[in-house]
């Protein structure tokens, strides 16, 4: 009995551990190649998934050979329905030679901050889309939405750079994320259009091992290692918001020309507090300037939860002290003890807490504060 329960558990262990197909990360290969995957074996291109399971694309994964296929010649990577259970997520660079399908309710297409999809070919969509604000979407040919706009969702404020749109395409992408290859890609992103317009040819300028960061005393320590480097004069820090727009933070020197592994840091001793943006830029000798990546961060001032006073007066201003000494953007959230939302409110951690004027009636509350990843929650009673 224990050696057929051990069988079934090795065979249930087996089955979850190809719940998700993983290439590898910091790697560069082509997706035909075993040694592009964690698992070591290369999925099909075709109705995926093929079994159950989602897929994440690290690294960066190139589907065919350059030159690109004519668009509408050659479908490289296709989906098939499965009821939106499966997402297919990109987190750093897949390149496809050749034509995509997404088919109605196939897999639900994820492109994580800083993360690129290149389709050298068309796009037809069925289904949805969800587009970080620095993830990036570009389609040499034709992007082509079937059904309605309403079919699929389209989330996040990412950009999509097409030939073209057809179909109900311009109404499912946003008129802000709705952009071309011919101006806006040549404007935001000079080395990628480089790359479509040569059909692929040419290597896309990636030598990139890594780009992290680590929260130091609330500071942002931003480590970033190269492969290899040609003419390289300096790279350029940038920092934002709302990751559309940036400014210069520091300017670090380069290595010149070498194929031997070179490591850089910069400390930010004066972090943007809540959600901000990294943005590597690399200057040439010449002066061309190349996008690089960007890192996301998250870097909360919040140190402490209490809500005074409590017991609380009914109408009476209630304070959340948070030990935040920065100005952070924050949201709160009045919930009944049933667990209704009655109220919430945006508003800044400053002074070390945050007023909530809910103009509460007698009774016990919940109250939820989140900051982008942070989430604090504590009752409240109203008397």
């Amino acid at each position: 009995m224990k050696a057929i329960l051990g069988f079934v558990l090795l065979i249930t262990a087996f089955n979850y551990a190809k719940a998700q197909e993983v290439s590898r990360d910091n790697y560069t290969g082509s997706w035909s190649s075993n040694g592009s995957w964690v698992d070591g074996s290369a999925p099909e291109t075709a109705n995926l998934p093929v079994t159950a399971r989602n897929f994440q694309i690290n690294g960066y994964i190139s589907v065919g050979t350059a030159p690109a296929p004519t668009p509408g010649s050659v479908t490289a990577l296709s989906f098939q329905s499965n009821r939106d259970a499966y997402d297919f997520r990109v987190s750093d660079t897949l390149v496809v030679y050749g034509d995509v399908v997404f088919t109605n309710k196939s897999m639900n297409l994820v492109i994580d901050p800083g993360a690129v999809m290149i389709v050298l070919g068309n796009l037809t969509m069925a289904n949805k889309i969800e587009l970080a604000s620095s993830g990036s979407l570009v389609v040499s040919g034709d992007f082509y939405k079937s059904g309605s706009a309403s079919q699929g969702d389209y989330t996040g404020t990412g950009n999509v750079y097409a030939g073209s749109y057809s179909g109900v395409a311009g109404d499912f992408v946003p008129d802000s994320s709705e952009k071309d290859v011919a101006n806006d890609l040549r404007n935001d992103f000079p080395d990628i259009y480089d790359f479509v317009q040569n059909n692929g040819s040419a290597p896309l300028p990636i030598s990139l091992l890594s780009f992290n960061y680590e929260l130091v005393d609330q500071n942002v320590s931003l480590e970033w290692k190269t492969a290899s480097e040609e003419n390289n004069d300096y790279f350029t820090l940038q920092r934002s918001s709302d990751g559309k727009v940036f400014e210069n933070i520091a300017k670090i020197a380069g290595n010149g020309t070498t194929n031997e592994e070179q490591s850089y840091s910069y400390l930010d001793a004066n972090p943007i507090y809540g959600t901000s943006y990294y943005r590597l830029l690399q200057t040439d000798y010449d002066g061309t300037e190349h996008n690089v990546a960007i890192q996301a961060v998250f870097n909360s001032s919040v140190k402490s939860f209490a809500i005074f006073p409590s017991p609380a007066a009914e109408g009476q201003d209630i304070k959340i002290y948070t030990g935040a000494d920065h100005s952070e953007a924050l949201n709160v959230a009045v919930y009944s003890g049933a667990g209704q939302l009655l109220y919430a409110q945006e508003s800044h951690a400053e002074a070390g807490y945050t007023v909530l004027n809910s103009g509460l009636r007698s009774g016990l509350y919940v109250i939820k504060l989140t900051s982008g990843s942070l989430t604090k929650t504590g009752r409240l009673i109203v008397e």
